[in-house]
């Protein structure tokens, strides 16, 4: 065979047959990495899967025949479903230490404070989007809860604001049951320096002893 022709077997056959035993290798290689990286998108696993809220729903506790005693309640779990809160505005759901998902249109109860007739304030919070329901709250109305454990009647003593959270809860202090309700008051989106506190004393309803 002359050098031509070993030229021409070299560069039409046997570099094009390793190309593409190369390539052929690369892409098994490849195809491989990406199943394991990229499982989540799997037709098994939908996108949905990730954003779709996740709640359970506390059970009810019949407190009629004798005290509460705290010792009694259950600790809730994070995004917890734990009744209703309702004003002449209308009724939210009440959650407990709720995630940015599952908070949507709902009056999320705050895990550092206390739960519906505890001694000490209950700090409830909710979105801009449902601030209405905060803001229409004036000195005198009432506010009822629904908890797992028993109905409660708050009465609202004041309304105020406040430069940040903290101070906004500070100011039930002195109150012996409270319910604090809190809403971002500021300009536009997103997070400011500026709440609007609905300070309620609790008026009826049995008392968590303990």
């Amino acid at each position: 065979m002359d050098r031509y022709k070993r030229k021409f077997v070299k560069n039409a056959v046997i570099i094009p047959l390793v190309a593409a035993v190369v390539t052929t290798a690369l892409f098994f290689a490849l195809e491989s990495t990406f199943e394991s990286d990229f499982s989540f998108l799997s037709e098994d696993t939908a996108l949905s899967d990730y954003e779709k809220e996740q709640t359970v729903t506390a059970e009810k506790i019949d407190f009629s025949n004798g005290d509460i005693k705290k010792s009694d309640i259950p600790a809730y779990a994070s995004n917890t479903i734990l009744g209703s809160v309702t004003a002449d505005y209308g009724t939210m759901e009440l959650i407990y230490d709720a995630n940015e998902v599952n908070a949507v249109g709902r009056m999320n109860v705050s895990f550092d404070g206390k739960l519906a007739g505890q001694t000490g304030a209950m700090v409830c919070t909710c979105y801009k989007a449902d601030a209405q329901f905060v803001k229409s709250l004036k000195t005198g109305d009432t506010v009822d809860v629904d908890f797992p454990y028993g109905k409660y009647t708050y009465t609202v003593v004041k309304t105020s604001k406040a430069d940040s959270l903290g101070n906004a809860v500070k100011q039930a202090d002195g109150i012996g049951r409270a319910m604090v309700i809190c809403v971002d008051d500021g300009d536009g989106v997103g997070i400011s320096d500026k709440y609007l506190a609905v300070v309620c004393e609790m008026t009826d309803g049995n008392a968590v002893i303990g």
